[in-house]
């Protein structure tokens, strides 16, 4: 017989965007705390038999998180996460809102994945808390620019085209934060290389 959160999977992995949003913001409070533990235990890699893909561990993680502490947990995947999917994170915890989103935005910071800034960024762009007087979202600016596969780089410039917020203070006082300076320089070279790009 299978478990509830095969169940889920299986249904999941067979809606469409929005039926996905839907069906974990659904979820009672017995149902996060059910579900909870195994879609953590999923995204940390101990239990990957089940289908789903780390996107959607993710968003299962959020959408059933009682604390800040496990909700960061996502960071830990903050490399690999799909622009989308950092756009359905921001879109849980909007509809959630829970009471420990200021603690959530610098513990999702304390990783250098680029999807952990994209995901505090959005945070700030969407209303759900202030812009964290945090070094580490300065320099997270540079850390969230890049996709790191091969047909897909990005430069400062074009972030600052998506975001132009950015400029002004925010950039400024990037550009003042130690180690803002040798990020910008290994994304320009990793940028400019065609070998990093082959092996990104």
């Amino acid at each position: 017989m299978a478990s509830e959160i095969e169940r889920l999977a299986e249904t999941l992995n067979e809606s469409s965007r929005v039926e996905v949003l839907e069906t974990l913001l659904a979820l009672t409070a017995a149902q996060r705390k059910t579900l909870g533990p195994q879609f953590r235990r999923s995204l940390r890699g101990f239990e990957r038999d089940l289908s789903l893909n780390r996107d959607m561990d993710a968003l299962g993680v959020v959408a059933t998180a009682d604390g800040a502490r496990q909700a960061a947990l996502l960071s830990l995947v903050g490399w690999r996460l799909s622009q989308e999917c950092v756009e359905d994170i921001v879109a849980i915890l909007g509809a959630r809102s829970p009471g420990w989103l200021p603690q959530f935005v610098p513990s999702v910071l304390s990783e250098a994945g680029p999807a952990n800034w994209r995901i505090a960024r959005a945070m700030v762009r969407a209303g759900l808390v202030g812009a964290p007087d945090d070094e580490e979202y300065y320099r997270g600016t540079v850390r969230g620019v890049p996709q790191y596969f091969p047909h897909h780089h990005w430069t400062l410039v074009d972030r600052l085209d998506l975001d132009p917020e950015l400029i002004g203070d925010h950039l400024i006082t990037m550009l003042s934060t130690e180690g803002a300076g040798r990020l910008l320089s290994f994304h320009d070279h990793f940028v400019d290389d065609p070998r990093q790009r082959a092996s990104g």
